[in-house]
């Protein structure tokens, strides 16, 4: 009998020959277990009907041998050999992974009970050990209070997989343990390529690693991460890798990432009220989304164990008593917190000391609700903005030779040209320098101001400008300058670095005076001289070619230059868009 439903007494059989017994399912109001036979037994479930299953639980679908228990036949295996789930089952104790052993969950569930701490587990993969889970089933840790237990821990050296299974434990589902009683790197690793670890995984250790691909998912219900390592130096030396799948917690951080090791994500969704928290190590980010859906933490709190949601995207938080330093390393990718900062850099006060060695940016989309980006250690000792996308303006964070400029609806970061160059003098004087020059962009360009030097040749240098057209202003004393009411413009990109042509001002303006928005040479400047002529000293007005003196030449000067404004005196000599060499 496979089938059916008995009632009154069930069924009863005059003869109880196990050659001619065979039941092997069916619903029994009474336990039919006097003629039910090896392998098979009876149970009674929760609507109180007794049933018949597989009284072994595994086969070894390499051999066809069926066994007693789980760790019988993980003893039993050979490298390489299939083990499958026959029925749901329950163990009691690990079951310790040496071998090359595939499991095969088959559907199935497997249970194991009483787990007593975070650590206990269902299987426990050690060095040689080879677990690859399949099979579209489930393996979970369960404990009387609820909050112990893993499905799995591979440690020293064992390496495990998972493909299409769930992997559960009241504390977490995966624990990996490479070394943590040396800084030598003992390789243990967990791949993901698709299945489900529903309760979070935690990487220790040095050698200790998670590699999270195409159709995985960490996603957690709850306020746990979804992955964390820890911040004890003798758990440091991991490295993640994530390029695809889901990684979430609906309640806490998706990561939290406090030890010195190295985290890598080129793809997958990564999200929760904060999606990745940094205290030490590095993270790459090449590709992938970050999305940080919770509410905005001002004051981050400076705790020394664990991690708050602050509703940023990625937190690097410098706090100390954690393990060497910071780096962050952004070439793509989307990152994105709906009222936080896509990206913190964040310093724990009072007089927390940084440990953000590096943070550079050079591609990606920033994508924040407080702002894009903001950064405690604003040094370009530390960051490098080169690239990327932002929603809002990083300029304050950004440095020569880079620029920001809006591209609708982003900012962007563009190169700087430089060295620009020009020449210029004064009239009735030897000494060139000291001439204040000012070039306003129009767009993108900022305010730049740079003196003239005595040098032979160009005498006038701004380091770095961005690409765009500027307005040249001057402000030298006594001499006509250009004002910005003139418009006298010069447009500077990568083939236009110099400021041409050569510029002489004109003196004689002993009262700089702005008649109609231009410098005037009149009357009153001719007046000034009259009123201090032959006096000599430093810091005289009317002393217009600056040789300490006032004197027929300061005359002569007025009187030559009689009349010239600076619109008439640069006219020519300083068309608009004629300062451009090409």
């Amino acid at each position: 009998m496979t089938g059916g439903t008995g009632a009154g007494k069930a069924v009863t059989f005059a003869t109880t020959a196990e050659s001619i017994l065979k039941l092997t399912g069916g619903a029994y109001n009474v336990n039919p277990a006097v003629f039910v036979y090896f392998p098979w037994e009876t149970y009674q479930g929760a609507d109180n009907y007794y049933y018949i299953r597989d009284m072994w639980p595994v086969k070894n679908t390499s051999t066809g041998v069926i066994y007693e228990t789980l760790a019988l036949a993980v003893a039993g295996a050979q490298p390489g050999e299939t083990l499958q789930a026959r029925r749901n089952f329950e163990i009691t104790a690990p079951v310790i992974v040496e071998e090359t052993i595939i499991f095969d969950t088959n559907g199935k569930t497997v249970t194991r009970s009483g787990a007593t701490s975070g650590y206990d587990n269902l299987f426990n993969v050690v060095a040689g050990g080879d677990l690859s889970i399949i099979g579209n089933g489930t393996l979970q840790t369960t404990s009387v209070s609820g909050k112990n237990g893993s499905a799995l821990k591979i440690e020293n050296g064992g390496r495990a997989s998972l493909t299409d299974a769930t992997l559960s434990g009241d504390y977490v589902s995966v624990n990996i343990w490479g070394n943590v009683t040396g800084t030598d790197p003992i390789p243990t690793v967990f791949t993901m390529e698709s299945g489900s670890a529903n309760n979070g995984i935690f990487v220790f250790g040095y050698g200790g690693e998670l590699d999270l691909r195409g159709g995985g998912s960490v996603d957690v219900v709850g306020d746990r991460f979804a992955i964390a390592g820890s911040g004890r130096p003798e758990r440091s030396g991991t490295k993640i890798t994530i390029s695809g799948g889901t990684v979430s917690s609906t309640e806490a951080v998706a990561i939290y990432h406090p030890q010195d090791g190295t985290f890598t994500i080129s793809g997958g969704t990564i999200s929760g009220p904060s999606g990745i928290q940094m205290k030490s190590g590095d993270l790459t980010l090449t590709g992938g989304t970050i999305t940080a859906t919770g509410p905005f933490v001002a004051t981050p709190d400076p705790t020394g164990n664990g991690a708050e949601s602050t509703g940023d995207a990625i937190l690097a938080f410098s706090k100390d008593g954690y393990q060497d330093y910071l780096n962050v390393n952004i070439s793509g990718g989307t990152i994105t917190s709906e009222n936080g900062y896509a990206l913190r850099e964040y310093v724990a006060p009072p007089g927390e000391t940084s440990r953000t060695q590096n943070v550079t940016i050079s591609d990606g989309y920033l994508d924040g609700g407080e702002a894009s980006v903001i950064f405690t250690t604003n040094t370009d000792a530390v960051l490098d903005l080169i690239g990327g996308a932002y929603n809002t303006n990083p300029s304050e964070f950004v440095f020569d030779p880079k620029y920001v400029y809006f591209d609708d609806p982003w900012y962007r970061i563009g190169d700087k040209v430089g060295p620009v160059t020009g020449t210029i003098s004064m009239q009735a004087r030897t000494v060139r320098a000291g001439v204040p020059v000012t070039l306003t962009g129009a767009t993108f360009g900022g305010t730049n101001t740079a003196t003239s030097t005595d040098a032979y040749g160009p005498n006038l240098t701004f380091s770095w400008l961005a690409p765009d057209t500027y307005t040249i202003t001057t402000a030298q004393p006594r001499y006509l300058n250009i004002h910005t009411y003139l418009n006298k413009t010069i447009v500077i990109g990568a083939n236009n670095k110099v400021i041409a042509p050569p510029l002489q001002l004109i003196a004689g303006n002993a009262v700089m005076e702005l008649y109609n928005g231009s410098d005037v040479i009149n009357y009153l400047d001719a007046g000034h001289i009259g009123t201090y002529f032959m006096q000599t000293g430093a810091g005289l007005a009317a002393d217009v070619n600056f040789d300490g003196k006032v004197d027929i030449r300061d005359l002569a000067l007025v009187g030559g230059n009689y009349g010239l404004t600076s619109e008439t005196a640069y006219q020519t000599g300083l068309p608009n868009q004629g300062l451009v060499e090409h």
